[in-house]
């Protein structure tokens, strides 16, 4: 029973996302490809980087961005007004982007001197423009729109829908559950198993070692194989002069850690600009020992340094 009243919790959570879904309005964001920075979204906003498309006297009109990899952009924003007035009140700026972080910046604040209407905001990101985004400000009071027969009834019906389907499947859920008390077997006993060597007995989640960057961020591992690369290094705030020199992932990476037996090694992945282990190159010599507090540097252009986690004493 307990599985019967979980799916029909779940169900009444769908209904109630699918009626919030429903009530709001619909906004667009606008996407980009800038060089450096990968996809970049870009939208009209308030203070806290939330969609907003009309604003009234009082209100600033803030741009967000939004971008996949930490990058710094060339920034230009140009506004035109119901009257046909063009405005630029960016204009090459220097603009930086951590990854996956909204970035939100003031445009301006409207008054009543402002043409009330649309307004055309046109942004261009290290010359990669964005298309044209449109806001309402200071929208005259118009008529209300017009009733949509069907918009009252859709709702209704989704909840319908889905109640239907949340009673079929507590039913098939039932059925199963009473064909398996039927057919249940006692199962056989269990053998005590040997206890499995180290590296085999490394759980997912338990945390083995950390390399700690310059900057004081950590990269806690919890894998007894990795593969470091600039993917890897993007999401901890390295600059891109110091990214530039680490090989990517999806070209076999920088280097490698890895456990073998009782102890730690590290191997250059055939980089380009090859690996330094306590200040020593180790690309093309294969495995090499790792120990406690070693420094790693890729390219030679940041020093990590590798700290084993201590393991508890029970």
């Amino acid at each position: 029973m307990r599985g019967v009243r979980s799916i029909v919790a779940l169900g009444l959570v769908l209904s109630l996302i699918i009626l919030i879904s429903l009530a709001m309005p619909y906004f667009a964001q606008e996407t980009i490809s800038v060089p450096n920075c990968g996809y970049v979204t870009v939208y009209p906003s308030d203070s806290y980087g939330n969609i907003k498309t009309t604003f009234v006297t009082g209100d600033f009109v803030y741009l967000t961005l939004r971008s996949q990899y930490t990058c710094t952009v060339t920034l230009t924003v140009t506004l035109r007004d119901p009257t046909g007035g063009v405005t630029t009140i960016i204009n090459n700026q220097q603009q930086y982007l951590p990854a996956n972080t909204n970035v939100v910046i003031s445009l301006f604040q409207v008054t009543p001197a402002n043409p009330s209407g649309q307004w055309t905001i046109y942004a261009t990101l290290s010359g990669v423009g964005a298309p044209p985004m449109v806001i309402e400000v200071n929208p005259p009071p118009g008529p209300p729109p017009p009733p949509c027969p069907i918009c009252l009834i859709l709702p209704w019906l989704i909840i319908v829908i889905v109640a239907a389907i949340i009673g079929i499947l507590a039913v098939v859920l039932m059925r199963r559950r009473a064909e398996e008390e039927r057919t249940r077997v006692l199962p056989a006993p269990i053998q005590q198993a040997q206890p499995a060597p180290e590296r085999e007995r490394t759980k997912v989640g338990v945390i083995l070692y950390r390399l700690r960057l310059p900057n004081g961020m950590e990269i806690p591992v919890n894998e007894p194989y990795r593969v470091f690369g600039r993917e890897t290094f993007e999401k901890y705030g390295l600059p891109k002069d110091v990214l530039d020199f680490i090989t990517r992932e999806d070209r076999g990476g920088h280097f490698k850690i890895y456990l073998r037996g009782m102890k730690w090694f590290i191997e250059d992945s055939g980089s380009t600009n090859g690996t330094l282990l306590n200040g020593v190159e180790i690309r093309g010599k294969g495995p090499q020992e790792l120990k406690d507090g070693d420094v790693i540097s890729p390219a030679g252009v940041v020093n990590l340094v590798f700290q084993l986690e201590k393991a508890e004493v029970k």
